[in-house]
């Protein structure tokens, strides 16, 4: 069995750190040091760090040493935008009946004018979505398009986004409450918008 070296300048140790963003053939390191320090580099042909419209989150086992990562590819939306033609090609082209409920998640990102929108599917025999339920704070069946979206008044927000970003939100959702997240992101908002301070005001979902 041949041992991959790790990549980063000057380092001769075995790679055993697999980047998570990486298809194959996958970047191996020896350390996060050396993954940080190689990155400038790295990223130039990681399908992590490519920018996309839309990524699919599938509902595949968590279990067995199956990554976040492996859950997450990316899906480009020919109609992102349109928000009555999303829906169509997300039918057509991933053979759902229908579309379901209306989920969102926020970013790990501390302040962020935009969110995750979750497409979901109507077909009520698929198997449980583990991630997307951990990240929207309700059960999801089936695969998930995730795009990024914002409130009605406010476009300020990019429309492309990496892998690498998403699965730092899947991860910190781990931890993380999504009705707490969705709350305080929801206060900041409105905050920043009318100059209001909401100190004491009891918490509420929008």
């Amino acid at each position: 069995m041949t041992i991959e070296l790790c990549p980063a300048e000057s380092c001769s140790k075995p790679g055993t750190l697999v980047c998570a963003g990486c298809v194959e053939p996958k970047a191996r390191y020896c350390s996060k040091t050396c993954q940080k320090s190689d990155w400038k580099k790295h990223k130039a042909h990681c399908a992590g760090a490519q920018m996309h419209n839309c990524f699919l989150i599938r509902a595949l086992s968590t279990n067995g040493g199956i990554r976040d990562a492996d859950h997450v590819e990316p899906f480009d939306l020919k109609s992102y935008g349109d928000t009555a033609a999303e829906p169509r090609e997300l039918m057509k082209r991933l053979g759902w009946p229908g579309i379901g409920m209306d989920a969102k998640f926020y970013s790990h990102h501390d302040v962020d004018n935009g969110f995750y929108f979750v497409y979901t599917t109507s077909a009520r025999s698929s198997p449980h979505n583990e991630i997307a339920s951990r990240c929207c704070g309700s059960t999801i069946q089936g695969d998930v398009a995730v795009i990024i979206s914002g409130p009605e008044d406010s476009n300020d927000y990019d429309e492309t986004f990496t892998k690498t970003e998403l699965l730092k939100t899947l991860d910190f959702y781990r931890k993380a409450s999504p009705d707490t997240v969705s709350n305080e992101r929801e206060r900041s908002r409105i905050e920043r918008k009318t100059g209001i301070s909401l100190d004491g005001v009891p918490s509420f979902h929008l």
